[in-house]
């Protein structure tokens, strides 16, 4: 799995991923705090600028998914 890192700004999410694994990335999710689904892309990229502008300020699960698994990141909203 790669390592994620993730910066929650006003209205973007900046992700970057370091590549160690070779890895494809499938999907990206992202879920609110009581599991609904709010966003999907399914891009191949290295690094991600989502825009959330239209999400009320809360908690998110960002949840990352190649073929040798998943990983799950939660991002505050202010």
């Amino acid at each position: 799995m790669r390592k994620i890192v993730v910066l929650a700004l006003v209205s973007f999410v900046l992700m970057s991923f370091n590549n160690a694994s070779n890895s494809t990335i499938n999907k990206i999710e992202i879920i609110d705090i009581q599991g609904r689904l709010l966003k999907t892309i399914k891009e191949n990229k290295e690094k991600y600028q989502i825009d959330i502008s239209n999400f009320s300020s809360a908690t998110y699960l960002v949840k990352l998914s190649t073929e040798k698994g998943s990983q799950t990141v939660k991002i505050v909203k202010k």
